[in-house]
């Protein structure tokens, strides 16, 4: 759903215009996961354990063992065209089974049982790019495709204005395994300019074949006077009667050369019933790789326009690696009897910190002279340029970038797009960052950094280069992959942290060091570590902990104080001494004690102090001035040492 300026969501085909208002349709994007097209399926069944081996166009895309029973191969990946699809068979023996059918791809169609639909509702756009909030009338258009079969797609579409209506119908099929033949009608009633009511009809016939040595394809389209959708009634033109037919051969290492021929008839903008002129193209190029780093490119063309006007046109280029990011291209072009030599050299940037350039020169027809500097940062992308053509000059700067706010805080992006990955180093700057293993920025105020220009639901690894952490600073991982949603910001968490080891030897007083597999952990952090031989522990000062908890097997547990650690004559290791923490208990009066935080009590029983509260003459310790009625306060040092093990916890 979309709310705000949109492009109408329409089929193949149809116009789409800008809107102010609302758009809810079906986006697949959302769902990476899901087959939006028909793919090949085979069912069969096996006696034995076998292999299986799947091709497309003699390439293997699975090998899988397959059990005793029937079986099923779905969803197998296709390209988009004509393909054989073979399934091969093979027992323990060696025996082969080859099982081949031959299958036409293509993203025209929907998987059968699927939908696609879109709804559109709004003020209709109107010069968009000459005139800032030029709204028109309001306009509705709506479309339902669904996938009947493997084979076949069927769409109904229509839209409306105030004085315009235009509805249809169109259908995708499958013709023999060799092709997709597209169909469409259209019908619409206007009343335009105070007129009476026009109707007006468009049919469209095509036929396209993708394979992989020669592809084809064939297109009709009749446009009829008085034809009128949303977008012709709001000032464009109407659209034009088509005839185009082009054909493609790929000659593997000598190249690709195409042919195509072009009649169009188009009526001026406005015009619903006029004359209209007849361009026609008739077009052949030729690519081909003369070595690892040179492309040729060879064009020609005649062109007849509706004003009688023709000629002919052609084109030689060549493009050269430079290395990295760096190429040059020198054309050479003539038509109208005029030449015209063009000469250039490209650097685009490709990441933050990276400046680009480029210089172009021509001469012929007109002379002219092009020059750029770009330059990426993290937060912006600058522009310069200037150009010189004929004796007149012209220069312009520009700068891009965009403002993000994602979790609590403020980002500058050098890009437009929607979708972002935030990457967290736990608060360690300057680390650089890598994108698919190219250097993506590095980590500002906090630790972060917002990653831009990410497409939405594609796996993206980001990661960093173990050999550039400063030497204070461990990874638990160095790469992680992500694939974030469109229109989002995915959070990163690297498992970075500042490292400042110690080594220290830590003993009890009564039981001097603790044996190697003591369970040792650090607070307020609570990272956890094992002792080592001769009670030494290495542990992590860059997390700031003050205290230890040593947690014994017998389950008991003591506090060693970081602050005390000391280091003694003749050593070089600090020294640490755990101790039982002293709790206090509250007494509630002769022969009765109560723990804190418990509710029950205990009764006291000492050769001294008899268990009963009513005993309240009985004789007290020495230096026991407390009233009878009083409650009493005792360490756990003093009910062990004064009345003898009676009640204690080690915490």
């Amino acid at each position: 759903t979309t709310v705000g300026d949109f492009i109408t969501q329409t089929p193949a085909g149809s116009r789409a215009v800008r809107m102010l208002g609302l758009r809810f349709g079906t986006d697949f994007s959302l769902r990476p996961d899901l087959v939006t097209q028909p793919l090949p399926d085979f069912v069969d069944s096996v006696a034995v354990p076998t292999g299986l081996d799947v091709l497309v166009n003699d390439r293997r895309v699975a090998n899988v063992d397959i059990q005793p029973g029937e079986f099923t191969v779905r969803n197998i990946p296709v390209p988009v065209g004509r393909s054989e699809v073979g399934l091969v068979v093979r027992d323990a023996l060696g025996r082969e089974v080859v099982r081949t059918i031959q299958f036409y791809g293509s993203r025209d169609l929907l998987a059968p049982g699927l939908s696609e639909g879109a709804f559109n509702i709004g003020a209709i756009r109107r010069r968009y790019g000459l005139v800032s909030n030029d709204y028109g009338p309001v306009a509705i258009s709506a479309m339902l495709r669904k996938g009947f079969s493997p084979h076949f797609t069927a769409t109904v579409m229509g839209e409306a204005t105030e004085t315009v209506m235009n509805f249809g119908a169109a259908g995708d099929a499958v013709i023999g395994n060799l092709g997709i033949l597209s169909a469409t009608l259209r019908a619409s009633r206007a009343d335009l300019h105070d007129s009476d009511t026009l109707s007006g009809a468009m049919i469209k016939v095509g036929f396209q074949s993708v394979g992989p040595d020669v592809s084809y394809s064939i297109e009709y389209r009749d446009v009829t006077a008085h034809y009128a959708d949303v977008a012709s009634a709001n000032g464009d033109a109407q659209p034009p009667s088509l005839l185009a037919a082009n054909i493609s051969f790929d000659l593997k290492e000598f190249g690709r050369l195409r042919f195509a021929a072009v009649e169009q008839k188009q009526r001026e903008a406005g015009e619903f019933a006029g004359p209209r002129r007849t361009t026609r193209l008739v077009s052949a190029n030729y690519r081909r790789e003369l070595h690892r780093k040179v492309d040729l490119s060879l064009d020609a063309s005649y062109r007849r326009d509706g004003f009688g006007r023709s000629g002919f046109t052609i084109l030689a280029g060549l493009s050269i690696s430079l290395g990295g990011s760096r190429f040059g291209q020198v054309s050479y072009s003539r038509g109208q009897d005029e030449d015209y030599v063009q000469a250039g050299l490209y650097a685009p940037e490709t990441g933050p910190g990276e400046t680009g350039y480029s210089v172009t020169a021509g001469t012929g027809t007109v002379d002219r002279l092009a020059m750029s500097v770009s330059h990426q940062e993290q937060w912006t992308r600058l522009e310069a340029q200037g150009e010189v053509v004929g004796g007149s000059a012209a220069a312009r700067v520009g700068m891009r970038g965009s403002v993000i706010a994602a979790d609590g805080q403020i980002f500058a992006s050098r890009g437009m797009g929607d979708t972002y990955i935030l990457v967290d180093s736990g608060g360690i700057e300057d680390i650089e960052i890598e994108r698919e293993n190219r250097v993506a920025g590095r980590t500002g105020s906090g630790g972060r950094l917002l990653i831009d220009e990410v497409p939405g639901y594609n796996t993206i690894k980001v990661g960093i280069n173990p050999a550039e952490l400063p030497p204070d600073v461990i990874a638990s991982s160095v790469e992680e992959y992500v694939a974030a949603a469109p229109r989002s910001v995915s959070r990163v968490r690297l498992g970075l942290t500042h490292h400042v080891p110690e080594i220290m030897r830590l003993s009890d007083p009564q039981r001097g060091l603790f044996p190697a597999g003591t369970q040792v952990v650090a607070m307020p952090s609570g990272t956890e570590y094992l002792v080592g031989y001769d009670g030494e522990l290495e542990i992590n000062l860059a997390l700031r902990d003050t205290e230890l908890e040593i947690r014994e097997p017998s389950g008991s547990i003591c506090r060693a104080d970081l602050v005390d650690r000391d280091v003694k004559e003749g050593s070089a290791v600090p020294e640490l001494r755990c101790y039982m923490r002293s709790r206090t208990y509250v007494v509630g009066g002769p022969g009765d004690i109560r723990h804190p935080g418990r509710s029950a009590r205990k009764a006291l029983s000492t050769p001294d102090r008899p268990a009963s509260r009513q005993s309240a003459n009985a004789p007290r310790p020495a230096g026991d001035t407390q009233d009878a009625a009083a409650p009493w306060r005792l360490s756990e040092s003093e009910l062990g040492g004064v009345y003898g093990p009676v009640w204690t916890e080690s915490r």
